[in-house]
């Protein structure tokens, strides 16, 4: 092969990957640049998401969540603490491999990316989750 076609070659693959790369960059700055903090309880978040409303309510916020620990477990090298509710659907918040110095019943604040929530057969399960 002669450089014309090397050159051409490194083009077509390099030029698809340096757009991907702008537009990732340019969709994580927007992702976030319109999220709001809004100070929640976790039985406003199960109550919510047991409704069929916690996306429309809260979708763009990042939440502020201030509840008491019911369980702490581990899930494989994810931590997953769990807030008490009085609601039959629990909320979890998956905190990864963050350390968490906190026993069960202390009171404890995390924030987490309400588009970012799942809702799991038991739980809303809240992932990266950030203990403040």
């Amino acid at each position: 092969m002669n450089k014309t076609k090397l050159a051409v070659i490194a083009a077509l693959i390099a030029l698809p990957l340096l757009v991907g790369l702008l537009a990732y960059s340019i969709g994580q700055r927007n992702a976030v640049g319109d999220l709001t903090f809004v100070r929640v309880t976790p039985d406003q978040i199960s109550q919510a998401m047991r409704e069929d409303h916690f996306f429309s309510d809260y979708n763009n916020n990042i939440l502020i969540i201030q509840g008491t620990v019911s369980s702490i477990k581990k899930n494989g090298n994810n931590l997953i603490v769990e807030l008490k509710t009085s609601r039959p659907l629990k909320v979890a918040c998956d905190l990864g491999n963050q350390s968490f110095s906190h026993q069960v019943s202390d009171e404890v604040t995390v924030s987490a990316i309400a588009a970012h929530a799942e809702r799991t057969a038991s739980a809303v399960m809240l992932h990266g989750c950030t203990v403040l």
